[in-house]
């Protein structure tokens, strides 16, 4: 909707592969962190210092998360699973089918939609990754005008 409105411009927006050709980027506002998250029995991920075939990850097709995994090595053919919508992230992971994801607090409200519960899952706090969020305007917003 936005990107097909002219002189739209949207402020808190992830700039992703998918979406950099739909919009005129205007500039960043900040940072946002993103955290490993897996199982609450499940063993620490060290995405740094060991070898990401050792980890499957899953995160929403086309999204920031998807973005960041890829950017740190992970592959769709190999070791990350993309799945439709963030319900189905937290299910894979509960259902073990996933070492872990990463998410952005908060993310009490999607747990509860899928009828989890947050003690389901930990928070891997030593291992954190951050992705800026932009101002955009549609294509068709004039940038020149004032």
């Amino acid at each position: 909707m936005a990107n097909e409105n002219k002189n739209t411009v949207i402020y808190s927006l992830f700039r992703t592969s998918k979406r950099e050709s739909n919009f005129h980027w205007i500039g960043p506002l900040g940072a946002i962190p993103f955290y490993v998250y897996t199982t609450s029995d499940g063993s620490i991920v060290d995405l740094v210092n060991n070898d990401l075939d050792d980890y499957i990850a899953v995160a929403v097709r086309d999204s920031a998360e998807a973005d960041l995994l890829k950017q740190k090595g992970f592959h769709e053919s190999r070791n990350l699973i993309v799945v439709k919508d963030y319900l189905a992230v937290w299910t894979m992971l509960k259902l073990k089918r996933a070492d872990f994801t990463i998410a952005h607090k908060p993310y009490q409200g999607i747990i509860e939609e899928a009828h989890l519960k947050e003690e389901d899952f930990k928070t891997l706090e030593t291992i954190s990754l951050s992705m800026p969020l932009y101002v955009a305007a549609s294509l068709s917003t004039d940038l020149e005008t004032r």
